[in-house]
C-alpha cells in the first residue's frame, strides 16, 4: 500500500521570507518521514498582493510549479489579476499596486498572467479536496464545462463569462456567482439596517459565511465576525432557503483570515468542522502566521495531520 505525504500551504500574499522559512521547516521535517512516500506540495492560492516581496514570492512558487515540485491553486487575487489584465475588471485595487509595479515590464507582466491562467480552480484527491475558499459541488458543476481535466481554464471564456454581467455583456450571472463562491466564499444578505465595516473600511450589508457550519440556525451562527455587539443583533433565524454546504470528504482551504487562539497555530485552530473543514489562512500578511498542514495518507484513509507555522510579526 502506498503512503502519500501532502504539505498544504495557506495564503502567502507576497511574504517571501516567511515562505522560505516555512519551506525549510517542511523540508527538515520531511527527512523524518517515510522515504518511500509519494510527496506533493500544494499552495492554496493568493500568492500575490499585499506583501512587499511579491515578485520574489511569485517567482519562487512559479519555479516550484514549473519544475513539477508543487501545485498551486487559483486564488481570488490571481483571478482578479487575470480579470484586470483582460480589461474585465476596471475597479482600482490599491492592494494590487505593488504587484503591478513589480511586474512593470510588459513582457514579464504578460508571462506572469499567462502562468496564473494555468492554475487550477480546485483539486480533487482520493481522500480530500483543496480549494481557495469554498468547495461547493453545485457551484463547481457550473464551472467544470469551462475547465480541462486538471481543472484549469480551457481558454479565456470562463473569465469573460464570469465577469460582472452589468459591466460586460458577455457575463453570465450564474457563472459569476459560482466563481465568487468558489474563490471568495459565499455571502448572505444581512437583515435590514444591519451593516459592518470590512478590513479595508468599506461599509457592507452582506457578510461572508461559515459555509461549513451544517447546523447553523441563526445569522449569528454563520457570519465571520467577532464583534459581540454586532453578533447580538444577529440572533435571528436564517432564511428558509438557506443551506449550508455539505462536505462529502475533507476539504482544505485558505482565504478566511483566521487568528490562532494562543501563540501557536494548532490543529484545533485549523479544524473548523470535525474531520471535514480545515482552514490554513492565518493572516500572514497582517502579522499572523504563514501556516501549512502536512496530511499523511495511505490509499484508504488519512493517517496523520500536522501543523507547521511561521510567525510573521518578528516575535
Amino acid at each position: 500500500m502506498t503512503t502519500h505525504i501532502y504539505d498544504i500551504i495557506g495564503d502567502v500574499h507576497g511574504m517571501y521570507d516567511p515562505l522560505c522559512s516555512l519551506l525549510e521547516k517542511l523540508e527538515t521535517s520531511l527527512k523524518q518521514e517515510s522515504a518511500d512516500a509519494e510527496y506533493r506540495l500544494i499552495f492554496l492560492g493568493d500568492i500575490i498582493d499585499r506583501g512587499e516581496k511579491q515578485k520574489e514570492t511569485f517567482t519562487l512558487v512559479r519555479e516550484l510549479v514549473e519544475q513539477k515540485k508543487a501545485l498551486c491553486l487559483l486564488g481570488n487575487h490571481e483571478y482578479n489579476a487575470i480579470m484586470r489584465a483582460l480589461h474585465l475588471r476596471t475597479k482600482h485595487d490599491a492592494v494590487h499596486e505593488v504587484f503591478l509595479k513589480s511586474f512593470s515590464n510588459p513582457e514579464t507582466y504578460q508571462e506572469a498572467i499567462a502562468f496564473m491562467k494555468t492554475l487550477p480552480f480546485f483539486v480533487e484527491l482520493p481522500l480530500f479536496n483543496c480549494v481557495h475558499a469554498c468547495f461547493n459541488e453545485p457551484q463547481l458543476s457550473l464551472i467544470k464545462p469551462y475547465l480541462d481535466k486538471n481543472n484549469v481554464a480551457l481558454n479565456d471564456e470562463i473569465f469573460v463569462k464570469s465577469s460582472k454581467p452589468k459591466l460586460n455583456k458577455g457575463g453570465i450571472k450564474a457563472l459569476y456567482d459560482a466563481v465568487e463562491i468558489i474563490l471568495k466564499g459565499p455571502e448572505i444578505d444581512l437583515p435590514d439596517g444591519i451593516y459592518y465595516l470590512d478590513k479595508d473600511g468599506t461599509k457592507r450589508d452582506s457578510a461572508r459565511t461559515r459555509w461549513w457550519q451544517e447546523k447553523a440556525a441563526t445569522y449569528r451562527d454563520i457570519v465571520m465576525w467577532k464583534d459581540e455587539e454586532l453578533l447580538q443583533k444577529l440572533k435571528k433565524p436564517l432564511p428558509l432557503d438557506f443551506h449550508a454546504t455539505p462536505l462529502l470528504k475533507p476539504v482544505f482551504f485558505g482565504h478566511y483570515w483566521l487568528w490562532p487562539e494562543g501563540t501557536k497555530v494548532s490543529l484545533k485552530d485549523c479544524e473548523l468542522a470535525k474531520d471535514k473543514a480545515y482552514c490554513l489562512d492565518f493572516s500572514a500578511v497582517m502579522g499572523g502566521t504563514l501556516t501549512a498542514m502536512r496530511v499523511c495518507t495511505d490509499d484508504e484513509k488519512i493517517l496523520k495531520k500536522e501543523v507547521f507555522a511561521v510567525k510573521t510579526n518578528g516575535d
